[in-house]
Order: C-alpha cells, then sequence, then structure tokens
C-alpha cells in the first residue's frame, strides 16, 4: 500500500485523478503516492450518523473498486465503499452502505519544518439516481494513532442533491498549528451511510499548502471534548464506574503532575504517571482504581504540565470548578413515563437514568419494556425501547431494572420525528410481572380521525392531533381491536388498517378503501408490520377490505410512520380474497360519447408483453373501448435508452396491436412528440409525453389540430420547465365539436412524509402545479372567449388533488366542473400510497357539459397488491357525455315539439316555415331557411333561426342566439325578432342569454337605432359588418336596459 508519508519540504500535495493509470487493481493503492482508500467497516453502527462524531481509532480494510464507471453511478451500489470512476472528468468516489459504514481516504503527510499547513478540495455530488443527504467530514491526527480530530470547516451537511450530478462543495482552510513541524500527519476525508440509498460523492482536488519555518510544534494542546460533558452542573449522571475521558486538538503524552478528582472529603489525587490514566493520540481516558461515590458531585483538576504534545508544549491545565460532574445514585428512579413526559422529545434527552419496567418485546438490537402501574395519564407513554445494539438476553415478562442514557433517536433524515429510547449501560433482573396492553378501538381509545397536527408542535394534544396521539403510545403494549384493512400488505409486510372495523373513521369507500379529503388526511389509519425478531410466526398477507380478529403488538415509529410491531397470532375474522378490478358500467351509444384517461406508467416497446396485454384488455374490456383516451407517460422508441428517435408513435402502435387483440378496436393515435431529449421530466431517457387515442369509426379527430399547452408569459420562467406540456386535440361526435386536453402536471416527489417533522408536510412541486393550472385556464378561457358553449374536457395525471389550490383555481377561473364532484367524497380515489386513497386522475368539463355527463373511477391498479399492478399504478378514469344527433327535417313547413322531452334535442328545420319547440335540455334548434318560430323552452340552449324573417324565444335558461352574416334583413317588419332576451340590465333574473354573430369580419358593431313606440322593452338594433350595414334586429328584452358589449360578440 502507499502509506508513505509526503514530504511537504519538497512539493505541495496534489492528487486529482486525471491519471487513470494510478488505480488498475482492486484494493491496492500502490500506484498513488501517499493516499490510501478505506472501507470504513463499523467506524459507526447506525445510520445518518454525523461524520464529526465517527473520530475512533479505525478506518476499515483497504478498499477500492478500479474503473467502476458511470454505470454504478446510473445503477447505485449494494455494498459502497470507495470507487474510482473513468468518467469525463474522472474522479474517485465514496458511498456508504450497510458494510461501508464510513468509507474514506486518508492523506499521509510529512510535515518536518514546515508551517501555516493549508487543506483544500472539492466534494463532487456524482450520482443522478439516489437522494440522500450525503455528509462529509475532513479530519486530522498526528503520531499515526489515536483517535482523529474533526475540522469544523471539513464539514459538509450534504454533498448532494436530488436528481443531478452537478453540485460541487469546495473545502479551503488552515489546518491546526499543532500540525505544525510533525513528521505524521494524517488527514481523513470520510462520508457516513446515510438512511436510504447513499449516493456517490467525489474527493476531486485535493491540495496541501505549507511554508518554512518554525523548526517544530509551538502550539501548545487544548481540551476540545469530555466525557461527561464540561460543565453539566450536575444535570448528566454517570455511572460511578464509568471512566472519565478528555479530548485535545492533538495528540497528548504524560507530562508531570497529578489529575485531582474531588468530592466532599472524597479526595482523590491521580499521577498521570499511574496505571489509572492511559493515553492514546488525543485522548485520556481516566480509570480510578475505585469506583466513585454514587449520587455525588465531583470537580476535576487538572495541573498545568500534567499534560503535553508531541512537541512538549504543555496543557494549560483545568482549574477548580471548571469541570463538574455527577454520579447516578442507584436508589433513584426515574419512572418510564416520566423519561417519556408529555412531548414528542424526553426532557431526559441526553441523561443518564435509571428506570424499571416488565419486557414486552424483544428485539434483535434491544427490547421495548413497560412501567408495570403506569400513571393513569393517557398523555404520556408508559413504555419504551431499549437499544442494547445486539441481541439482549433478556425475555418477554421479566422485570427489569434498566441503567443508560436517554436519547432521542432519529430513524431516518432530518423529516423524521424522533423516537425516545434508552441506550443501556446496565441491566438487571429483579423478577417478573405483567402490564395490560391499551385498547385502540371502540371499547378503549379511538386515535383523532381528521387532524394529524394542527400546531406546529407547540402544544401536545393527544386527543385531537394523529402525531400526538401515537407518540402518547409510543413503546407500548396496544391492542388494535378488530382492525379493517385499508391497504393489503405490502412488499414490506407493512399492512394499514383503521380500529374496530371502522368505528368512527372517516373517507371509507365502498371497497375498503380509505380516501383522503380537504383537511382530512385520516390520521385514525394504523400500520400493523411484522418484526421477524419479535414475532417470526407473523407473515402477513392481508387484502384491503378483510377484517381480523384483535391484534396486539409494540408501537414503533419508523419509517416516517408509526406502526404497531406484531407480538402475538393474527386471525382474520372476514376475509374478502382478492380486490376485483372493476368494469365500467358507462358505454358508449349513438348519442353517447365516451372519454378516458388512463397513466401508463413508463410505457414502452421494451416493456413486457403482460403489460401490453394487461392494460389492452383494461382498455377494450373493463373500460368498454372508450372513443377518446387521454393517456399520460408514454414513453419514445427505446424507452429509458439514449436513442435519438423520440416519438411515441412505436410505443402507441404495440398497444393497439394489442387492444385489436384483446377484442377492441384499432385506435389511432395522436401526440406532438419532445424536440429536446430529456426535457420532459420522468424516467431518464424515457422522454414521457401525453397523448391521445381515438376510435375513428366513432370520433372525426379534427387534422391538424393536435397542439401543446404553452407558457404564454416566461419572464418569470417556463410553467412546464422539465414537465410535461398539456397537449389539445379537437374531436367531433354528432356534428359537435370537443376540445380535449391531456394533462401530467408536475410530481409530487420530494414532499415531506404526512407524519414528519415538518407540520404542515411539505408539498412539492405545488407552485409548478399551479402556474401550469394557470397557462391551462388561460387555453381555456380563449377557446369560450369565441364562443361561450365551446365543448372541453380536460382530463390526466394531475399530480394534485381536487382540492388544492392548481386543480381547484382550474375548475373556478375556467368555468369548468371536476367530475369527480359527482361522487361521494369517500369515492373520490384513483392511486395509493402509504395507505392514503387519493385522486390524480381528474375529468373536468365545460359547464354546457356538466349536466349530460356521467363519470366513474374505474379501479383497475391502486388497490391490487404491488405485484398485481401490472397494468399501472393508477386507476383509469371515464365520461359518458350526451351528445344527441341531429334531427334533420323535410323542406316544407315543418313542425316539431319537443316540449315534454327532458334529454337535449337537436334539430334542423331545413327549407320552409318551420316551427320548432324545445324541451327541457340543451337544445340546438337551427331553422334554416324560411320565417321560423324557435322556442327553446328550459334548459342553455343554441337557437339560430338561419334565413328568412324568424322569431327566436329562449325561454328559461342561458340561451345563446347565434346570427350568420347572410340571415339578416333590413327593415321593421322583416328584421328577425327575439321575443325574450335576456341578460340586458340589472333585473336579469340570474339569467344569461348572449347573441353570437357568426362570419364576420373586424371592426363589426350592433348599434341601437331606437326604441320601439311606448315600449322600451322592444328595441331595433342595425347591424354592421365591418363599417357595412348588412342587416337590423328586433330584440324584446325583460328590461328596458340597452344592450352592452357583454351580451354579444362577434366572430369571424
Amino acid at each position: 500500500m502507499s502509506k508513505v508519508y509526503f514530504n511537504l519540504s519538497a512539493s505541495d500535495f496534489f492528487q486529482d485523478w486525471s491519471d487513470t493509470s494510478q488505480l488498475t487493481t482492486a484494493n491496492n493503492w500502490d500506484g498513488v503516492a501517499s493516499i490510501v482508500g478505506y472501507r470504513g467497516d463499523d467506524i459507526v453502527t447506525a445510520t445518518a450518523v454525523d461524520p464529526r462524531t465517527a473520530t475512533a481509532d479505525l478506518s476499515g480494510p483497504i478498499n477500492v473498486a478500479v474503473n467502476a464507471g458511470a454505470a454504478l453511478l446510473e445503477s447505485g451500489s449494494a455494498s459502497g465503499g470507495v470507487a474510482e470512476f473513468q468518467i469525463a472528468d474522472a474522479v474517485v468516489g465514496l458511498n456508504g452502505s450497510g458494510t461501508a459504514d464510513a468509507p474514506n481516504l486518508v492523506l499521509y503527510l510529512d510535515g518536518t519544518g514546515r508551517q501555516n499547513l493549508h487543506f483544500s478540495a472539492d466534494i463532487r455530488d456524482l450520482e443522478l439516481r439516489d437522494n440522500a443527504v450525503q455528509q462529509v467530514a475532513v479530519q486530522y491526527r498526528v503520531g499515526g494513532t489515536g483517535v482523529w480530530t474533526s475540522m469544523p470547516e471539513g464539514y459538509v451537511a450534504d454533498a448532494t442533491t436530488a436528481t443531478t450530478a452537478t453540485q460541487v462543495t469546495h473545502l479551503d482552510f488552515d489546518l491546526p498549528a499543532s500540525v505544525n513541524g510533525q513528521a505524521q500527519i494524517e488527514i481523513r476525508i470520510l462520508t457516513t451511510n446515510a438512511a436510504g440509498n447513499d449516493e456517490w460523492v467525489g474527493i476531486d482536488n485535493i491540495h496541501v499548502t505549507s511554508t518554512a519555518g518554525g523548526g517544530g510544534d509551538t502550539v501548545a494542546p487544548t481540551l476540545t471534548i469530555s466525557n461527561p460533558s464540561d460543565p453539566d452542573n450536575g444535570e448528566t449522571a454517570v455511572a460511578p464506574d464509568a471512566p472519565i475521558v478528555l479530548h485535545f486538538t492533538e495528540s497528548v503524552v504524560a507530562g508531570t503532575g497529578s489529575i485531582t478528582l474531588t468530592s466532599g472529603a472524597d479526595v482523590r489525587v491521580i499521577d498521570v504517571a499511574s496505571g489509572q490514566v492511559h493515553f492514546s493520540g488525543a485522548t485520556v481516558t481516566i480509570d480510578p482504581s475505585a469506583d466513585l461515590n454514587p449520587g455525588a458531585t465531583y470537580s476535576l483538576t487538572v495541573d498545568n504540565g500534567a499534560i503535553k504534545d508531541l512537541g512538549g508544549n504543555a496543557f494549560a491545565g483545568v482549574a477548580s470548578g471548571a469541570f463538574s460532574f455527577s454520579t447516578l445514585d442507584p436508589d433513584k428512579v426515574v419512572a418510564i413515563y416520566e423519561i417519556q413526559g408529555k412531548s414528542h422529545t424526553s426532557a431526559y434527552d441526553g441523561d443518564k437514568v435509571q428506570t424499571t419496567g416488565v419486557v414486552t418485546a424483544v428485539d434483535s438490537n434491544g427490547f421495548y419494556m413497560q412501567d408495570a402501574t403506569g400513571d393513569g395519564d393517557s398523555a404520556t407513554s408508559d413504555g419504551i425501547f431499549v437499544f442494547t445494539s445486539s441481541a439482549p438476553a433478556v425475555s418477554v415478562g421479566q422485570l427489569l431494572k434498566v441503567t443508560g442514557t436517554v436519547d432521542e433517536y432519529r430513524p431516518g433524515d432530518a423529516t423524521s420525528l424522533t423516537v425516545t429510547e434508552i441506550v443501556s449501560s446496565g441491566i438487571q433482573v429483579l423478577g417478573t410481572g405483567t402490564v395490560h396492553a391499551t385498547v385502540i378501538g371502540e371499547h378503549g381509545v379511538l386515535p383523532p380521525n381528521h387532524t394529524i397536527e394542527d400546531d406546529h408542535f407547540t402544544s401536545f394534544d393527544p386527543a385531537t392531533d394523529g402525531l400526538d396521539f401515537y407518540e402518547s403510545l409510543e413503546g407500548m403494549l396496544v391492542t388494535v381491536e378488530a382492525p379493517k384493512v385499508v391497504d393489503s400488505t405490502n412488499g414490506f409486510g407493512e399492512t394499514w388498517v383503521v380500529a374496530s372495523g371502522g368505528q368512527g373513521a372517516t373517507g371509507l369507500s365502498d371497497r375498503g378503501a380509505m380516501t383522503i379529503s380537504a383537511g382530512d388526511y385520516n390520521p385514525e389509519r394504523i400500520q400493523i408490520d411484522d418484526d421477524s425478531a419479535i414475532n417470526s410466526g407473523y407473515h402477513p398477507a392481508h387484502v384491503q377490505g378483510d377484517v381480523l380478529g384483535d391484534v396486539t403488538g409494540v408501537v414503533n415509529y419508523s419509517f416516517n410512520a408509526y406502526e404497531v410491531l406484531v407480538t402475538g397470532p393474527v386471525t382474520t375474522t372476514t376475509s374478502v380474497g382478492l380486490v376485483n378490478r372493476e368494469f365500467t358500467n358507462l358505454t358508449a351509444a349513438a348519442d353517447k360519447l365516451t372519454i378516458a384517461t388512463y397513466n401508463l406508467e413508463n410505457l414502452d416497446p421494451t416493456d413486457s408483453a403482460a403489460k401490453f396485454q394487461s392494460i389492452a384488455f383494461d382498455i377494450a374490456n373493463n373500460l368498454h373501448h372508450p372513443d377518446i383516451i387521454g393517456v399520460q407517460e408514454i414513453q419514445d422508441a427505446d424507452g429509458a435508452g439514449s436513442g435519438s428517435n423520440l416519438s411515441g408513435a412505436a410505443t402507441a402502435q404495440v398497444l393497439i396491436n394489442a387492444i385489436v387483440a384483446a377484442g377492441g378496436p384499432r385506435y389511432t393515435y395522436v401526440e406532438v412528440a419532445p424536440t429536446v431529449a430529456g426535457s420532459t421530466g420522468g424516467e431518464p431517457g424515457g422522454n414521457i409525453r401525453n397523448g391521445f387515442l381515438y376510435d375513428a369509426s366513432r370520433v372525426q379527430y379534427v387534422d391538424g389540430s393536435a397542439r401543446l399547452v404553452l407558457d404564454t408569459d416566461l419572464t418569470n420562467g417556463n410553467a412546464f420547465n422539465n414537465s410535461r406540456n398539456p397537449l389539445a386535440a379537437d374531436f367531433v361526435f354528432n356534428d359537435e365539436t370537443i376540445t380535449a386536453v391531456s394533462v401530467h402536471s408536475t410530481s409530487r416527489g420530494g414532499s415531506g412524509p404526512l407524519f414528519g417533522a415538518d407540520q404542515p408536510a411539505i408539498v412539492a412541486g405545488d407552485a409548478s402545479r399551479t402556474a401550469q393550472a394557470v397557462e391551462l385556464t388561460k387555453f381555456v378561457n380563449t377557446l369560450e372567449a369565441t364562443n361561450p358553449d365551446h365543448h372541453v374536457a380536460v382530463m390526466g395525471d394531475f399530480n394534485g388533488y381536487y382540492f388544492e389550490t392548481a386543480l381547484a383555481g382550474l375548475e373556478a377561473n375556467a368555468n369548468l366542473y371536476n367530475l369527480a364532484k359527482s361522487l361521494p367524497v369517500e369515492e373520490r380515489y384513483s392511486y395509493k400510497f402509504e395507505g392514503y386513497a387519493q385522486l390524480f386522475d381528474n375529468i373536468l368539463v365545460s359547464k354546457d357539459l356538466q349536466s349530460v355527463s356521467e363519470f366513474d373511477i374505474v379501479h383497475l391498479n391502486s388497490e391490487q397488491l404491488p405485484s398485481a399492478q401490472v397494468s399501472s399504478d393508477h386507476d383509469a378514469s371515464i365520461t359518458r357525455i350526451t351528445i344527441a344527433a341531429t334531427t334533420k327535417l323535410g323542406g316544407g313547413a315543418d313542425e316539431a315539439d319537443y316540449h315534454t322531452s327532458l334529454a337535449a334535442v337537436k334539430v334542423d328545420g331545413g327549407l320552409g316555415d318551420d316551427h320548432l319547440v324545445g324541451g327541457r335540455g340543451s337544445d340546438l334548434l337551427i331553422g334554416g331557411d324560411g320565417a321560423d318560430r324557435i322556442s327553446g323552452g328550459a334548459g342553455n340552449d343554441i337557437i339560430r333561426g338561419g334565413g328568412g324573417h324568424d322569431r327566436m324565444q329562449g325561454g328559461a335558461g342561458d340561451d345563446t342566439f347565434v346570427i350568420g352574416v347572410g340571415d339578416l334583413v333590413t327593415g321593421d317588419n322583416q328584421s328577425d325578432h327575439i321575443i325574450d332576451f335576456r341578460g340586458a340590465g340589472s333585473a336579469s333574473g340570474g339569467e344569461q342569454d348572449l347573441l353570437i354573430f357568426t362570419g364576420f369580419s373586424a371592426g363589426s358593431k350592433l348599434v341601437l337605432d331606437h326604441d320601439m313606440g311606448n315600449t322600451p322593452t322592444l328595441q331595433l338594433y342595425q347591424v354592421y359588418n365591418g363599417a357595412s350595414l348588412v342587416g337590423s334586429l328586433l330584440i324584446q328584452t325583460n328590461t328596458a336596459a340597452h344592450l352592452t358589449s357583454g351580451d354579444y360578440l362577434f366572430q369571424a
């Protein structure tokens, strides 16, 4: 190996990795001068440890994977350690893991005759795939052995950024004067095993400079930290037999003098040369020959010169009164409920305590115990976890006295809550005991069913806040009464349930799912989990809708969720079998258009035939082959590959063929493909986009109408950056045009956990989704500005909830109606995550379609076991819209009376003087040529008189009168006559009729000629096409007010 101390007198030390010939053999550093990589096994024993605290005299086995390449950065690593990457800018990287607890690089330097040592390096984020809080620290020591000292300036809290590999953190600082002149200087750069999947972090451009001078170290050592802490004012008790450890800024040895411990008459003068004082690098351990007195307060003093560094510089000592601590009183017991308190964190955190309790469960690295009687206060937990690091020699039912340090352990990153536990240093068996499980359920205590946390942890409210409720049970033995499964057991053996068959729970659907709604994220749901070390006989495979017998276990918090670790047998009292995949009852017909939306989850031609066949069966059979399908996550021709063909046509064609094979129609696919690779987010290389499948035998696609919805104002950035632009396309059904828009909004990835430390939880992507909804609103409003009755259907995966700002704003501001609102709140879900049923896949329609649209969410995938989610992880949503075919009458004077009809009708009178009467629906009545009489009846009708002297009456509702440029003539007696125009003035009765003039050029206008006789509500208007008068129009209004610009519009 290359553990040769580099002579700084000869030159500065510099190391980059551009010369890839330096490392040629795995785990061999002979070709690299004065630097070695180590795997770091067992330097730390937990995840997410601050590397500044990893100062033990350990480095682990020598380690390096040579020429690991970019593939490892893309796929991650199971074993971690040290690796060389011969990428464009070659580098050596570190990656923590369960084996490589603290991988590190060590520099070996000889500073004889040198001073003013200065260190710099670049810490590089290398990985796109994973997202971890990857901490880095720089440490040093002298003398070749002993503990390490961390440099404050060398700490990086997180050297990586999610989904990018561009972050570079430059370190640049002076080393302490204590290294001046030292012949053996070692600098260590390390990371520690992060919570979750670690990211590779590169160490590059390492540079150590120095200047001549000195002749040796002239700086005295100083005390950095100690155990017990200095001073602790008697608050932290230590065991009477525990050693006292002092940590210095550099390696130290014994000088001349004593260390004195004083507590009243107990005065112990300990010569530093005696066997009671041990020196190891920068650490001094004091182990008195006799235990200290229990329950006493001691002060510690150190003589000036009793400790010195390797250069002979004397430590100034510790004066009387500067260092004091107290010892543990074996007769003082702190009850578990006192340790837990009415809070998420213990007031005893960091303190050494003694407590007693009965063992309720034994795990592989500790055990749960509970106070035998408790304090009777439901707000304080009577249970706690005792951490022993290895399998404890205790058994359930034993009554123990435990000595240890209270610790608020955080099982994950900073977004996690903490778990109050005791790190054990001593266990004494007192006998046996029993505790009774607290019942969660109708016959015990029910969790809050609405609020997770409403006061940012400023008060502790177990009765109303879900987080506080479960904290009040942390570590305790509980029995969940008759739990009903609301989410099938996942791949980790976790099952979400509600107690007492759902008694008191909100949001339970008919199929047994638990649905979130505005202000209600279902805090009453509880996770039951298997832990083979606690209960090796429990192998869950529960299904949504099952009801179980009472389940007993201990309450824990892990992976951002409270859970019950099952300790006893579990039975199923009601089994539903497998959750069925639904079939919709919304089928197409001659007057019924069906439109669906379906997220196909990264579909590309390299996916299995089984996936294509499953989706095809869904479309052809479960959805009854809708006329139009808005699809999301169609990938390009090679999926996650790097090919240049960005079209999704190849993917769509495989699916179309599969649909035909499944008995469905041969669909046609339309899209606007991405033009820049990697610009639409999603799986790298996949270039996902939105598209449409349509059945050309049922609907007509308007050629060339496919277009993307764009951000119309880029001054504040592009709302669709790294996301998918919505795709709009026009289709014709029964002579009416509908604009469909397929949407896939920005992901929620990176959101905070609902049961985490940040309350309310951070919602990632909300600003982007809101900005995208604003652009969608502008697009829809533009369509409706030229035709208020324009049919619009906006559908897709909005990655947001109908009650959040983005989707609610789109609905309100674009005059749309979210059809999901036609369902009961508990039935509004198309996706599930961690037991939460939620709605991402929505269909919104223009208000003119609201009353003629039916809606269904077809639960195909979200409720299935992960192994059965072959098609997708989303459900499909579908609407059936009634659009009547046009009834065309003969060429004579026809009569058509539909006044008893409840459904919308469409009638074209053709030639002749026709009399048309609409019904109660929103009708389309066309007079054609001739002197026609038309009455709309109830509903929001569209009336077009056509040529001839027509009399038109809208009736009740918001009616639209359409007048073409060739329909008008001049003269009072020949003018078209609108008998009951409602909307002019303030007394319109809440109705708003509209005049639309079609075929007109720019500058057209409607001008009041005069009121007719003594009837101010009967008004004659002149109509101009541009500057030319083309005819007159007689209008009977419901008020005396004249028409304003809000009552009419001109169209080309």
